[in-house]
């Protein structure tokens, strides 16, 4: 018998006992440990969808010779998507302001 068979075969003695570590631990071992859920505070496809508005807004006011910024585009997007500000605020910082 291996090692590994004499502490399954202890763990299990001490489980059908009433150890509760060691049940929990057989039971790890056997059919794995749950899964921890995971919150995910990025919306990946709103970034994605609000990074190409601003570089669309900020193209149509080019090719129409409007004067705008990049914190006035993202200002405009904002108004239409609130949860933009926070996704687009690094692209203000990264932009020259073109007034």
């Amino acid at each position: 018998m291996t090692y590994a068979r004499v502490i399954a075969k202890s763990l299990a003695d001490k489980a059908a006992d009433g150890d509760y570590q060691a049940a929990r631990e057989l039971c790890d071992r056997i059919e794995g440990r749950p899964r921890q859920a995971l919150d995910v505070v990025v919306d990946i496809d709103l970034r994605s969808r609000c990074d190409t508005a601003f570089h669309a807004v900020l193209k149509f006011a080019q090719e129409n010779n409007l004067k705008m910024s990049p914190a006035q585009a993202v200002a405009w997007i904002v108004a239409r998507e609130p949860r933009a500000e926070q996704l687009l605020a690094d692209l203000i910082e990264v932009q020259p302001d073109e007034h």
